[in-house]
């Protein structure tokens, strides 16, 4: 395989994304794109003081179904900041507990946030469900599954010098449709633990962070 680009990104990049300004300013190339399919499916909410949001996608696919005026009277947690700016800037609400995109510390937080109360939590269909792990018996809780997602069958990929990988579908999907680079940045533990189950003598770059800015500094890192 030929490198086709620089970097591969398993996100479609946002016009305000300080990767995507940063890849651009050093004129690097990339490809930006997800490798999971999503569609809708159809719910019922059951009645929880609370709403817990995995991701952009799950709030998505929720608000799809679910009017946003009838939120008025919930409790909204969310999994990591971008998740929650995503749910404040779209439909005006602000969580009243946010995590922090890794799944121990959130789930201890919303464990102490929630005490005593239930918890409803936003799924996609084969998601891994961190939290719930971790929380266990610890509280009430249960769950609703917004959307499907299955690794896409249709990308065409190659050979990339780094490749920025953000969940473990994600690189199923890569590794199927025949990506490969020589630097791999994961984003969370569960999704190294996936890379390490596929390609064992892959060396994995984990992300402190998932936000952005902590992705650019472990990319910096091995320039």
């Amino acid at each position: 395989m030929s490198k086709s680009a620089d970097i591969f990104i398993s996100r479609k990049l946002e016009e305000d994304s300080i990767l995507l300004d940063y890849f651009k300013s050093n004129s690097l190339t990339f490809h930006d794109q997800s490798l999971i399919d999503f569609s809708p499916v159809k719910f019922e909410r059951p009645w929880s003081e609370w709403l817990f949001f995995y991701s952009k996608k799950g709030v998505r696919y929720y608000f799809d179904q679910q009017p946003p005026q009838r939120m008025r009277s919930h409790k909204l947690a969310c999994f990591g900041p971008g998740t929650a700016s995503y749910l404040l800037d779209n439909y005006g609400f602000m969580p009243d507990y946010i995590g922090t995109g890794e799944k121990n510390s959130t789930a201890g937080g919303l464990l102490n946030s929630a005490a005593n109360e239930s918890v409803c939590f936003v799924v996609g269909k084969n998601s891994i469900r961190s939290v719930q792990d971790l929380i266990g018996e610890k509280l009430e809780w249960t769950e609703i599954c917004v959307y499907d997602n299955i690794p896409s069958p249709k990308a065409t990929l190659s050979t990339y010098k780094t490749a920025i990988i953000t969940s473990p579908m994600n690189y199923e999907s890569f590794v199927a449709n025949g990506g490969s680079a020589d630097h791999i940045i994961s984003i969370g533990a569960t999704t190294s633990q996936k890379i390490a189950e596929i390609t064992s003598d892959q060396e994995v770059h984990q992300s402190d962070e998932p936000s952005e800015l902590s992705i650019l500094n472990t990319f910096r890192a091995l320039r």
